[in-house]
Parts: structure tokens; sequence; C-alpha cells
């Protein structure tokens, strides 16, 4: 098997969303390093940010959304770069989230509701 072959088996790939935002975004943020115990924090546009960071739960998804390794046991992994940025745009926003499938007790999900609820949060937070 080749290891595109591997991946589909499994289910694993990279993933890339790109979700317009209904709402107008002070200034380009991105989300910033994971922290152990507490989850981390939008960097950038200090408005945007500091609105971003008033809710908690919109953090902790953010967190989830950004996923960095998955895989099915410890020595067969996938690894990407982090990427979670909201950027300003003429008619609103965008997020853009790079991430990897999940594991479920039915499969491999590509988490496609989570980063759908993120941008609801952010729309929310901003509007």
């Amino acid at each position: 098997m080749t290891g595109r072959a591997i991946r589909r088996s499994f289910g694993l790939g990279l993933l890339q969303y790109a979700v317009p935002l209904g709402v107008p975004v002070p200034g380009p943020v991105a989300l910033g390093e994971r922290r152990r115990g507490h989850p981390s924090d939008f960097q950038g546009d200090q408005e945007t940010a500091r609105r971003l960071g008033l809710d908690p739960g919109l953090l902790t998804l953010a967190d989830r959304v950004s996923a960095t390794v998955a895989g099915p046991d410890p020595t067969h992994q996938w690894n990407v770069d982090r990427l979670l940025t909201v950027q300003p745009r003429s008619d609103g926003g965008l997020l853009l989230a790079r991430t990897l499938h999940r594991q479920t007790a039915g499969g491999w999900s590509p988490g496609a509701e989570a980063v759908l609820a993120l941008a609801a949060r952010i729309e929310s937070a901003l509007g």
C-alpha cells in the first residue's frame, strides 16, 4: 500500500477550511500556541482578539478545531502545522482553519460541524 492508500484506509488527511463570515472583522488575528491547561488566546489585532477572548467556550472550540496531531495510535500519527486565523475582508470576514480528521466511534470525521460552530461563535462575538 502506498502512503495515500494508507491515509485513505485510516481516513486521515490534511483538511483546510475557509468559511466566510457575515460580520465585519476589525483586524486580523491568529490563534496562538497551545498552552497546557488553558485555551489558547488569539493574537494580532487587539480589538478582534479582545472580543473573541471574552468567550471562553469559543477559545476551547478553536483549540479543538485546530487539531495538529491525529492517528489511530502513537506509532501511526499525522502532524500538521497549526493554522487558525480570522481575516478581515471588504464583505465581512474569513475564518481559515487547517486541521486533521478526528477518530470517532463510527469511523473518521472531518470535523466540519465543529468548524461551522466555531464560525457561528466568532460571528456572535464580533457581531
